[in-house]
């Protein structure tokens, strides 16, 4: 649970990023009293531990301190759910007016001592006081003001909906899935319209069934949707948010040219390999198992996937240890010995190579569906545009970016 004092009501013809600018000046500090408040005070305690009761008696401490009966419209508690909010504006109400009784019941006492303390006001004082608050807080309870950080921030946008660039009477979407699922299934209904969508939604439908995965492509769009109200993808979804389909193609296409001039290098690393032996009269069976030529003939023949199945010692050791049997004869121990160094260096150039082939290939299996996260984000725009929607995930990230913006302005002009 979140709480701190809260004076919203500052100059509400500022602008958000005013707003913001305005808390933090030494100028509205002092003209507000909020030097005297500490910016946050954390309460970090295991359930059950006194957390509400800590939190009921500092609330209540600083309503009864203030010479105003109505304090209660500058002071701001955010909780985290509902239920919370409910418990605690209860427990508020019910303790408050319990203060305002002659004799204080019995369950009451000890906060009343924790108030007496933080207050320096005694019983007499806290029950006169506590009877003016009491009925002023019933006759204004909408001012009386816990709320979720959700329904917090939900009333920020309303009051700044202009600053924000967002309709006034918008309506805010809890269920994003829900959504995000519509568009999806908005974009697969235009498959036939376009061309370029078509033909990429249905080679995406036929890798999948290559990968004997099912052909339904609208789960995986799904996944790929719930990107777009993730927070922290933000900044890599920026980069990919005005890229088109045509960007996308083009890109498949450099991917395959990529992949292909691997493949032809890390052939020729075999086909390098197999001249060295040849021209010097080296056997492959000079090697220990020959598992050295087995690897450079994988290479040779394209067989890149069953190249580094395993990690083999050798694989490890191709530099450092000796590559053939101690049987060998002499003379073949030598010229071994000589190549090594090139020998070793082409195995770890075939080595850079495979696992450059194998991140294109990763790539090339997300590219179809990140290639239409656009796609998919304009039919949520559109459906958010007929019902005049705001998506609950958008909140913090809209005041963010204003807030941002407009102190950037400020800083720059004061």
């Amino acid at each position: 649970m979140l709480y701190f004092n809260f004076l919203y009501q500052i100059e509400l013809n500022y602008s958000l990023g005013e707003f913001a600018f305005a808390v933090n000046n030494n100028y509205f500090r002092q003209k507000f009293n909020l030097n005297q408040l500490s910016p946050f005070t954390v309460y970090d305690a295991s359930a059950g531990s006194g957390k509400t009761f800590t939190l009921v008696s500092n609330y209540l401490s600083i309503l009864l301190k203030s010479s105003q009966k109505d304090a209660y419209k500058n002071i701001l508690a955010i909780t985290f759910t509902n239920k919370a909010v409910n418990e605690m504006k209860s427990r508020i109400i019910n303790t408050i007016t319990a203060f305002t009784a002659e004799t204080i019941p019995e369950e009451y006492k000890n906060i009343l001592q924790e108030v007496e303390k933080k207050t320096g006001l005694d019983s007499t004082e806290i029950q006169q006081k506590s009877q003016r608050i009491l009925k002023s807080l019933l006759h204004n309870y909408a001012a009386f003001e816990i709320s979720t950080i959700d329904g917090f921030t939900h009333r920020i946008l309303r009051t700044f909906a202009k600053d924000l660039g967002i309709p006034v009477n918008f309506e805010v979407e809890l269920d994003t899935e829900t959504v995000l699922q519509e568009a999806v299934d908005r974009l697969i209904a235009k498959a036939g319209e376009n061309k370029t969508l078509t033909n990429i939604l249905i080679d995406f439908a036929i890798s999948k069934a290559d990968d004997d995965k099912s052909w339904d492509i609208s789960r995986d769009l799904f996944e790929v949707a719930k990107l777009l109200v993730n927070e922290n993808n933000l900044t890599a979804l920026q980069v990919l948010r005005n890229k088109t389909l045509e960007d996308f193609n083009a890109f498949a296409e450099e991917l395959k040219t990529e992949r292909k001039k691997a493949v032809a290098e890390i052939q020729q690393l075999g086909e390098t390999f197999f001249n060295i032996l040849e021209t010097h009269s080296i056997a492959p069976t000079s090697f220990t198992r020959g598992s050295i030529p087995k690897h450079f003939k994988h290479l040779l023949e394209k067989e890149i996937t069953a190249v580094f199945k395993t990690t083999a010692k050798w694989q490890e050791t191709i530099s450092s240890e000796p590559l053939y049997p101690k049987k060998a004869p002499e003379e073949e121990k030598t010229l071994i010995d000589k190549f090594q160094p090139e020998i070793a260096e082409l195995y770890f150039q075939s080595e850079r190579l495979f696992y450059k082939i194998d991140f294109i290939k990763q790539i090339q299996k997300k590219i179809t569906p990140l290639s239409l996260l656009t796609a998919i984000n304009q039919e949520v725009e559109f459906i958010k545009k007929e019902r005049n929607l705001l998506l609950i995930s958008e909140f913090n990230t809209k005041i963010s970016k204003s807030i941002q913006i407009n102190r950037r302005h400020l800083f720059t002009n004061v």
